[in-house]
């Protein structure tokens, strides 16, 4: 993936659906995708497409999705892995509560303080918190959590990706039989 490269571009320009752009930029809400790519990246839109500007007309709205590699990163590379393993975890985790899941990793008193502080309810889903919210529960983890804790994330990513890899093709072949 052009945002995975060690070396990758400065900046980059994709054209894609409305909803996949919405998607890698957190609206309306969070999603992993978007809090894989924001402490790297800015990602915006440069410009809306009218259906007409291609042939044959698409049926689905377009953009022009920017993605600018930052000057300075928000995370070390050496918290890369725990920070996406971080995220992962806690939107497979959570449940219907981000709450529950970060106060089994920093204990009862940390996270009500947080939750006080940040302004976050007990009945927070991972997609209803903001990115820079995401950033300081991301320092508490680090500062607080057990290495317990850091144990059972380790490797949340990958264990997805694993799962994901296994879920039958059978939606793509049958959209591909279509046209």
């Amino acid at each position: 993936m052009l945002t995975s490269s060690p070396r990758s571009p400065l900046t980059t320009h994709l054209v894609v659906q409305t909803e996949a752009a919405q998607k890698y930029m957190g609206l309306p809400r969070e999603t992993m995708c978007a809090l894989f790519l924001k402490p790297w990246f800015r990602v915006s839109i440069a410009h809306y497409f009218n259906r007409q500007d291609f042939s044959p007309v698409p049926s689905v709205d377009s953009v022009l999705l920017r993605i600018d590699k930052r000057q300075q990163s928000l995370l070390s590379p050496a918290a890369q892995t725990l920070y996406r393993d971080f995220v992962v975890y806690c939107f497979v985790h959570a449940g219907h509560s981000l709450y529950a899941t970060l106060e089994r990793f920093v204990g009862p008193n940390v996270m009500g303080a947080m939750a006080s502080t940040l302004h976050i309810s007990r009945s927070v889903t991972p997609s209803a918190v903001d990115f820079e919210i995401w950033l300081c529960l991301f320092s508490e983890f680090v500062q607080h959590g057990s290495r317990s804790a850091r144990q059972l994330i380790a490797g949340s990513e990958w264990r997805l990706k694993q799962e994901q890899s296994r879920l039958p093709k059978e939606y793509h072949a049958q959209r591909h039989k279509r046209w």
